[in-house]
């Protein structure tokens, strides 16, 4: 089952998600920019149903999904999500990125963002509203790979944070494979200033030293969400991931060895999904990514 607009027969009022006031500014605000971002991208979302018979279960759900340097892409789903069950989706985002820039940081608390390394925070939600996605790749993914060498790679090496929550809540894990993220900005391969990365990263310069400048339809990438390339975004959540039913979320080297096998899978979905893009690809999507071959190809 795909979502293009609205599947009501997938809400329910059982389903404990946080409920949002559509009058105030900043859902309103939200839910124009996530629509008007849906249409632009000629966003669907696929594998709905395998979402809902999660929830239904009545166990807790974590999500897992790649990344990259914007919040077009989560904002798309949380609408997505929202439109189809009337409820939004719990989201862990960049600590610094998210709660430390002006305007961002309003929109992210009225949102219900959850800040990264706040597992305290990430397990109540979890606990309280039965789901949570987020990014295990995080800034490694999303800032730090070279999106033309590697092209949608998880980066996810010693990354157990998800594993351990989703043990300790005998939770669900489902992966939402991102399909188009890659290129909405074009990635080139000149590092971005000093100064910029210490505005975005709250001062701290080192952490993301050697990230690349990205540019859109309107020139740098400077601002999330503005004026990407008009790509095809696709998301395609996967049925449950097998996860051992004994795992001990204190036992490091159990979670390590868990982590490794969901890595593995997650890649694959991912790689399957990007393998079958041209069967819901259009003209404009295939124009843009032939500029972004051909942009690469010359070196830019």
């Amino acid at each position: 089952m795909s979502i293009g607009n609205t599947h009501p027969e997938l809400a329910g009022d059982d389903v404990p998600f946080r409920r949002v006031d559509p009058r105030h500014w900043t859902n309103q605000m939200m839910l124009r920019v996530g629509d008007s971002l849906r249409v632009y991208h000629r966003h669907r979302v696929r594998g709905a149903e395998h979402l809902a018979a999660a929830l239904a279960s009545g166990r807790p759900v974590v999500l897992v999904g790649n990344h990259c340097l914007d919040i077009a892409d989560p904002l798309m789903l949380t609408v997505a999500i929202y439109r189809t069950l009337g409820h939004v989706l719990r989201f862990i985002g960049h600590g610094n990125l998210f709660f430390t820039l002006p305007i961002i940081r309003t929109l992210a608390a009225d949102w219900g963002l959850i800040p990264n390394r706040h597992m305290d925070m990430a397990e109540r939600a979890l606990t309280e509203e039965r789901a949570l996605m987020l990014y295990p790749g995080s800034g490694t993914e999303a800032i730090l790979r070279s999106y033309r060498r590697e092209p949608y790679r998880l980066k996810w090496y010693g990354k157990l944070g998800f594993v351990e929550l989703a043990a300790r809540h005998h939770a669900t894990v489902l992966f939402v494979a991102g399909i188009g993220l890659d290129e909405m900005y074009y990635q080139t391969d000149i590092p971005t200033p000093a100064a910029l990365v210490r505005f975005g990263n709250a001062g701290d310069e080192a952490y993301y030293r050697g990230s690349r400048m990205q540019i859109g339809a309107a020139g740098l990438h400077l601002l999330p969400g503005v004026v990407p390339w008009p790509v095809r975004v696709t998301h395609v959540i996967s049925p449950p991931l097998a996860l051992p039913r004994d795992l001990d979320p204190d036992d490091r080297e159990a979670l390590a060895t868990a982590q490794v096998a969901l890595w593995a899978e997650c890649q694959g979905l991912l790689d399957q999904a990007i393998a079958a893009r041209e069967v819901h690809s259009d003209l404009i999507d295939r124009t843009c990514r032939a500029a972004t071959t051909t942009l690469r190809r010359l070196g830019v």
